[in-house]
């Protein structure tokens, strides 16, 4: 058996009573199994087996067949979270990272420890564009797929998103992968939280990279435009 800091990437009903849950931990990174009697026992479970909340988790790990999610405790809940459909889109935005770029057998304590901070700042509804942004840059850090932004000393860039180069507004490189880029901003974290408009034109155009990247695309980043990210 192991004990495990974990959150819940997604789970679904199995069978009458048992839940199949995909979750990210922190020491041994992502991880799925079965929750036996989930939905009807209180005592082990509680209604505890849900996105938004930093567990415990007592987990048997079984090769070759389903591992068996045993016991789940309280460290942390954000429950506000799911108050409203702003917040809740910013925490599904983030699950969706964390769903895509994590890796079974494959620890990440940095990326675990970036994704309970920011659910802390969702919850408290502070600093969420700052965050979102250098969470994103994080997890493109860890995953080795984070464009270069050192090659260019400018305040804006043409940022293509299908590689992640960056270009000078100068050059004549036109086209709907050419997003504008925020140079500034990255290299003075100090001005996040000043200039907000630049980091949700960086947030967007890193996302249209992940979506490329991974050919899959953000479900909740419909939503959060909609809300003028």
């Amino acid at each position: 058996m192991e004990n495990l800091n974990s959150i819940v990437i997604k789970k679904s009903v199995y069978g009458e009573a048992d839940y199949l849950v995909t979750l990210f931990t922190r020491e041994i990174g992502k991880v799925k199994g079965i929750a036996r009697q989930a939905k009807k026992s209180k005592k082990r479970f509680g209604g505890r087996l849900e996105p938004f909340i930093h567990l415990k988790l007592d987990i048997t790990l079984n090769e070759n067949k389903f591992n068996v999610v045993n016991d789940v405790s309280l460290i942390k809940p954000f429950p506000s979270i799911t108050e409203s459909l702003e917040t809740f889109a910013f925490g599904s935005f983030v699950l969706e990272h964390v769903d895509l770029f994590t890796y079974e057998n494959e620890k990440s304590e940095e990326l675990f420890d970036a994704t309970i901070n920011i659910f802390d700042q969702i919850d408290k509804k502070e600093n969420i564009l700052p965050t979102l942004l250098n969470y994103q840059l994080t997890l493109l850090r860890i995953n080795g797929i984070q464009p270069n932004f050192e090659e260019i000393n400018s305040k804006e860039v043409k940022f293509d998103i299908t590689n992640g180069n960056v270009y000078g507004l100068s050059e004549n490189k036109k086209g709907e992968k050419f997003h504008k880029f925020h140079l500034d901003i990255i290299k003075n974290e100090e001005y996040m939280d000043i200039f907000l408009g630049k980091v949700s034109d960086n947030i967007k155009a890193l996302t249209k990279y992940l979506e490329i990247q991974t050919e899959t695309e953000f479900k909740s980043s419909k939503f959060l435009e909609e809300l003028k990210l």
